[in-house]
């Protein structure tokens, strides 16, 4: 039976992606085979290319179509409640979740990146802490090592707990090199509060992903 993570957010813009990608070339490397879903983007542009959903596929190597990983794509950076309406498409969670089980029975794992965080309207009645939890999925939270991170990823666990998930931890990211005057501090004080941090990723440049090891997050999954 597939392992299902669901790869989730503090906020946009935190490196959902960016750990996506490293966490499946290191399930794929440890021999698991390794499904990929991004069920909804935005901020598609007019010709509706899913960047972060391609990123996925071409990490786990998959030969499923796009359509199948990533079945609403949609022009506006939005939520996908907002870019739907404007779009006038529908989501249909049951059309995910069928997508989805195909994925998965195929798979040792499935890796599901989320939009934006857990509370995301994904439609006028579910959101994206919905959607991992119809999944079965656990979670993992990729935090931004910078200012506000400590609020964002303790109202995040606080919300996942509200929904009934369970959280595998919490990445903290550093998406840029120079960090801001919280950088240093934010690692030591999330542990301080007891939050369950699995990793704190460098910034890297992307010669340097290949050769980066994250032996602590598969123990962690496995």
């Amino acid at each position: 039976m597939s392992k299902v993570i669901f790869i989730t957010g503090t906020d946009t813009g935190v490196g959902k992606t960016f750990f996506s990608t490293i966490l499946i070339k290191a399930l794929s490397a440890a021999g698991n085979q390794v499904g990929v879903m991004k069920p909804v983007e935005s901020g598609c542009g007019t010709e509706l290319c899913p960047t972060d959903a391609v990123a996925l596929k071409n990490a786990s190597k998959s030969s499923l179509e796009i359509e199948k990983i990533c079945p609403y794509r949609f022009k506006e950076a939005l939520s996908p409640l907002a870019a739907s309406k404007i779009d006038n498409v529908e989501i249909d969670i049951d059309k995910i979740l069928k997508n989805f089980e195909e994925i998965k029975n195929e798979n040792d794992f499935t890796v599901i990146e989320g939009a934006g965080g857990l509370s995301v309207p994904l439609t006028k009645d579910k959101t994206m802490a919905d959607l991992a939890l119809l999944t079965g999925a656990e979670v993992i939270i990729v935090s931004a090592n910078r200012l506000g991170t400590i609020n964002h990823t303790l109202l995040t666990l606080k919300y996942a707990e509200s929904k009934g998930l369970k959280v595998t931890g919490v990445v903290l990211n550093n998406i840029t090199n120079a960090g801001d005057e919280s950088s240093p501090h934010n690692l030591w004080e999330l542990k301080q509060l007891k939050v369950p941090i699995i990793k704190e990723l460098p910034h890297l440049e992307g010669g340097e992903l290949n050769n980066y090891s994250l032996e602590s997050i598969l123990e962690v999954l496995t």
